[in-house]
């Protein structure tokens, strides 16, 4: 009788675990958080168009109108990337924020620039940097909101020339779009995969402790 009541309590005591691990990767259980594998690549993406952005603009410097202010905007740009990547802060103000900036950092050129550049279809200050917080929201919340933050950026960039749209900004909106709309889509059904997984793995788990348990409280009463 008292095996029998310690392999209840026992049982009972014992729940399925948070997280499993499945060919060497730690799968949390539940809905949790998004894949760190992806916003790594993310942030390596940030640092790799930050430096291009930084790189492509040293070549130009000297047909900006106001190149001080542009290294300042370029200098915000690197600190609010660098603190992205260590903070690794993915809260609704964060990424709001990260919107706003991408957007400051394109209407600057309009500002900074010269005219004649922008309307010859000059590439924005930031370039491709831009396009990181296209492809964060898509991380973040999927397609539609990465292709929310695709069309702010556009708008953005639409702004930027005057209203007049030239073959590269076009170009560059269609991509923005694509990139938003397909990563965003891919990243939803990997996560939705991957809690599939996870759920399946945990149900085994329990169906495992349940037939442990019988074995345990069957054993109990036939030694009574």
């Amino acid at each position: 009788g008292r095996r029998v009541l310690s392999a209840v309590r026992v049982g009972a005591r014992r729940r399925v675990p948070a997280a499993h691990v499945v060919a060497g990767q730690r799968i949390p259980v539940g809905d949790g958080e998004q894949d760190s594998h992806l916003w790594r690549a993310l942030h390596f993406y940030r640092l790799a168009t930050y430096a291009y952005a930084v790189v492509l603009f040293l070549r130009v410097a000297g047909e900006y109108r106001n190149p001080v202010g542009a290294w300042a905007v370029l200098g915000a740009m690197g600190l609010w990337t660098g603190y992205l990547v260590r903070c690794r802060r993915r809260d609704t103000p964060v990424m709001v924020l990260d919107l706003a900036v991408s957007v400051a950092a394109v209407l600057s050129t309009a500002v900074l620039d010269d005219p004649d550049r922008i309307a010859a279809g000059a590439q924005t200050l930031p370039t491709i940097w831009a396009s990181a917080v296209v492809l964060a929201w898509a991380v973040w919340r999927g397609w539609q909101a990465g292709l929310f933050a695709a069309v702010t950026i556009a708008v953005a960039d639409v702004v930027e020339v005057g209203g007049g749209v030239s073959p590269t900004t076009s170009n560059n909106i269609v991509l923005l779009l694509l990139a938003g709309t397909v990563v965003g889509y891919n990243t939803s059904l990997f996560l939705s995969g991957r809690r599939d997984l996870a759920r399946a793995v945990a149900i085994e788990a329990a169906s495992r402790e349940r037939e442990r348990l019988a074995a345990d409280i069957h054993d109990s009463v036939l030694q009574v």
